[in-house]
């Protein structure tokens, strides 16, 4: 029987445990070194550091509605312990390690409020692990500047733990107090933390509800104090604030009252949906309906003795998902309804669900038939929580599916766009940079060249920006007889509408994947070559399989496709090439096949001489 009962105890435990490693492989296989959108903003912090110009002012200094004041200290201290390097990767890592550390104190808050079994508090933390560590958060967990998003809730339940700790209740004080500063400066979400925790403090080591008046005179000094310190971070922070420029009105909402309702629902339903609106709103509305059943039975038994103690974390918990939907909702309902299952929110949304795992849990234990009118009221709530518990799951699987896929994708085109980054001395391929680089990159013309400029003559990253003696150096080189890169499949292209359009595959045989992108080089008589393009790869070629046996490669998308604008082929040019990109190691690998030019290079000559005035 002891043996059983073990058996059964590692069970659970590997059931606990294993959204984490599912999630964690994920992130290890999935993550790309890659600076994007918002994040260069911390790189230039890091610059600046380099540069030894970084400063308080800057740490503080608002980007966009947040203060990162304390992820910057982290990123750069980071940067600092590999060898002085910027590595996007390690931030994601550390993300990670940051939804651990939420996923440890939901553990505790566990042990702390529900009187269980060890093996029932680690299916428990199982339903919320899947949850915490949703792929569905894809957004976050592969870029690494969302450290930001994870860092409220860690300081709310880290906060929560503090209150459950034998301390003294001016130690508590202090050291919530100390979680909320970091909470605030850390994302403009974080704010929350104030109006969270203050109403655990008050409720912190109080036996049942009728004392809690009591209490709260006893401790006013202490209460105050914090309040106070609470104010003094809130104004700091709105502090010479500006509102971003191009973000909507917070009277949007009052406006549109219908659509506010529906991106409520869908943000609080997103973490499953499965990337469905409708899904979406329709699991938000549960939510919303469950957390309305709650309050009213948390209300019924308030009386208890030592009901307060059970209730108050996960009451908290579940408070700052419904106020981030509210806030969230006032903030940005004019970039439209379907931004509401955006992945960036789901890591403020999952947590809702969480407390309801727990909610549930600690009405089913604190259950008193004999004290209420109706006999059958327990065995309702049995079922209903059965029932909860089934659609979650099977919703959830459908979220973990669809979450997998979309890290999977985003990897490719994060690929992509550090190879064009990389590439960008030699040519700029706008598109790619404005999509998977820096969205406002035609706006903010030049910002990521002079950062990347920098960092990479300063060594300040692991990265290394092309240059043309490498694309020499890989034209001319041989590949080993037996390694073929891909293929340039176009002999011969025209001109259709002003472009001329080159084709074929690529891959990377040392990691069992595609190429992460493909240079097209022209060249003249004399072998001066010109970058012309960087090609994605990601078309689906079923006889690239055939050829090469690509069966245990990760992903099956090898083809390409690149049209490249007339203007950019040098009248001179006599043929292109392909070059298939590695940029874990900033190689280049010449493709097999060439691409003749003969055919239209007289064209472009004569177009030339024509277009000049006599």
């Amino acid at each position: 029987m002891k043996t059983v009962s073990k058996l059964w105890l590692i069970f659970c435990f590997i059931a606990a445990i294993a959204p984490a490693i599912l999630l964690g492989n994920a992130v290890f296989h999935y993550t790309v070194d890659l600076i994007f959108a918002d994040e260069w903003g911390i790189a230039l912090s890091y610059l600046y550091f380099l540069q030894g110009n970084l400063s308080f002012e800057w740490l503080i200094t608002q980007q966009n509605e947040s203060r990162l004041f304390f992820p910057k200290l982290i990123f750069v201290g980071l940067a600092i312990l590999n060898n002085f390097q910027y590595n996007t990767f390690n931030n994601s890592i550390l993300t990670f390690s940051t939804a651990c550390l939420v996923s440890l104190n939901v553990f505790l808050l566990s042990r702390f409020t529900l009187p269980l079994a060890a093996w029932q508090h680690l299916l428990l933390v199982a339903l919320a692990n899947l949850l915490i560590f949703s792929p569905m958060q894809h957004d976050n967990w592969d870029w690494g500047i969302q450290l930001i998003v994870f860092l409220p809730i860690a300081c709310v339940t880290t906060a929560l733990v503090v209150t459950k700790l034998k301390l003294k209740f001016s130690v508590i004080a202090l050291l919530t107090a100390l979680l909320g500063t970091v909470s605030t400066f850390s994302y403009a979400n974080g704010m929350l933390f104030w109006g969270i925790v203050y109403p655990t403090l008050l409720v912190t080591q109080v036996p049942s509800f009728k004392q809690l008046k009591h209490f709260a005179i006893r401790r006013w000094k202490p209460l105050s104090i914090w309040l106070a310190y609470a104010v003094l971070n809130i104004g700091y922070y709105f502090h010479n604030y500006k509102k971003p420029v191009g973000h909507p009105s917070f009277l949007e909402a009052l406006k549109k009252p219908v659509d506010a309702i529906r991106y409520l629902l869908a943000f609080l339903g997103a973490p499953l949906g499965a990337g469905n609106l409708l899904t979406a709103q329709i699991m938000g509305s549960l939510l919303l309906i469950c957390f309305v059943w709650i309050g009213i039975e948390a209300w019924r038994r308030r009386n208890r003795e030592g009901w307060l103690q059970v209730i108050y974390p996960w009451l908290c918990i579940g408070a700052y998902t419904l106020i981030s939907a509210i806030v969230t909702t006032a903030g940005r309902l004019g970039f439209g309804v379907i931004q509401a299952i955006d992945s960036r929110y789901t890591t403020f949304s999952a947590y809702g669900w969480v407390a309801l795992v727990y909610l549930v849990a600690a009405l089913l234990l604190n259950h008193d038939p004999t004290a209420l009118p109706q006999p059958k009221r327990g065995q309702l709530l049995r079922s209903s929580a059965i029932g909860l518990l089934v659609i979650m799951l099977v919703v959830q699987s459908f979220s973990w599916s669809y979450g997998q896929r979309r890290m999977k994708l985003q990897h490719r085109y994060r690929l992509y766009g550090k190879s064009c980054l990389l590439a960008q001395e030699l040519v700029i391929e706008t598109d790619c940079m404005k999509a998977f680089v820096f969205p406002p990159f035609i706006a903010m013309d030049g910002f990521v060249q002079s950062i990347s400029k920098e960092l990479n003559h300063r060594n300040g990253w692991e990265l290394d920006l092309m240059t043309l003696r490498e694309v020499d150096a890989a034209i001319s080189s041989q590949n080993a007889k037996d390694t073929l890169y891909g293929y340039l499949d176009t002999a011969f292209s025209q001109d259709i509408n002003g472009y001329f359009k080159f084709g074929g595959w690529a891959v990377l045989p040392e990691y069992k994947y595609p190429a992460h992108g493909v240079m097209l080089v022209a060249l003249d008589a004399k072998g001066t070559s010109t970058p012309l393009a960087i090609a994605p790869v990601d078309k689906k070629r079923r006889d690239v399989a055939k050829v090469i046996g690509t069966s245990d490669y990760r992903s099956q998308r090898f083809g390409w496709e690149m049209n490249v604008p007339k203007e950019r082929i040098p009248s001179d040019a006599t043929q292109v090439i392909g070059l298939a990109i590695d940029t874990h190691t900033g190689k280049l690998h010449k493709l097999a096949g060439v691409s003749q030019l003969q055919l239209f290079t007289q064209d472009l000559r004569q177009n030339k001489s024509t277009s000049e005035p006599n």
